[in-house]
């Protein structure tokens, strides 16, 4: 039993480690996106203002729209690559999941055959509730996501 406390627990140590490896990449490209977009701002600021002069609301008109158009296109890119990427990191994380349930129904099983019949429905209640604080644990990982 304490074999199994001890791979649950390292289990979710990892599982919490990838959760926040994840979460600082994400962090870390929108962070990036951001700065571009703002580089991209700048640029076209400092091009408006070189054409000023001759036709001035014109081409402000144009560069606008375009600033405009062109900051719209990397916010919905951003946002799509934000999307896929909190995906990727849910699918990680239901498949790290579906492992140490599988990982921890073989362990069982092992302890199981060992077990007398009183041992057994200890750890036939013991499990339900494990079973029980990892549904709630999850459950608060997808909230927190």
């Amino acid at each position: 039993m304490q074999q199994l406390d001890q791979d649950l627990s390292r289990g979710m140590q990892q599982l919490d480690q990838d959760l926040g490896r994840g979460m600082q990449q994400l962090d870390q490209d929108l962070g990036r996106g951001m700065q571009q977009l703002d580089q991209d701002l700048v640029r076209k600021m400092q091009q408006l203002g070189e054409k000023l002069g001759r036709g001035l609301r014109e081409d402000l008109g144009r560069g606008m729209r375009q600033l405009d158009q062109d900051l719209s296109r990397g916010m919905q890119q951003l946002d799509q690559d934000l999307g896929r990427g909190l995906q990727q990191l849910d699918q990680d994380l239901v498949k790290r999941m579906q492992q140490l349930d599988q990982d921890l129904g073989r362990r069982m099983q092992q302890l199981g055959g060992n077990l007398g019949r009183g041992q057994r429905e200890d750890l036939g209640r013991g499990m339900k509730q494990l079973d029980q604080d990892l549904s709630r644990g999850m459950q608060q990982l997808d909230q927190d996501l």
